[in-house]
């Protein structure tokens, strides 16, 4: 069997970083994931942004990786913290796993392309 592989991709235009995740968002980025949104925290950005229109799963590493990124933009900087188009299977993840209120209004307007099933 095949393992998911995964990537992120980082740009920086003037104060904006976007980091773009295409496929698995594991653990084995998180670390780096982290480490360089600091830095660019700590350099001073105003904007960090988090593409996830191509992933297709994250795990709880990687979920913890982007509440901390969150939760430290505002802390240290200011900065704005966005979550860019997250796909459905980031936003079933994001509902399943509770966090849909801790991620922030920005990635809402997405959510409305998919509804939760309710069991009956």
């Amino acid at each position: 069997m095949a393992t998911q592989q995964g990537s992120v991709r980082v740009c920086q235009d003037c104060r904006t970083v976007t980091f773009q995740v295409t496929g698995w968002g594991r653990m084995y980025q998180s670390m780096p994931l982290r480490r360089l949104g600091e830095k660019f925290l700590a350099e001073g950005v105003t904007s960090l942004r988090v593409d996830l229109r191509h992933c297709t799963y994250i795990d709880s590493t990687f979920l913890g990786t982007l509440l901390t990124l969150k939760r430290l933009s505002k802390k240290w900087s200011q900065a704005q913290f966005v979550l860019v188009s997250p796909s459905t299977e980031c936003c079933r993840l994001f509902h399943q796993m509770g966090v849909e209120d801790c991620l922030g209004p920005n990635w809402r307007a997405r959510r409305k392309t998919w509804t939760p099933s309710i069991a009956t």
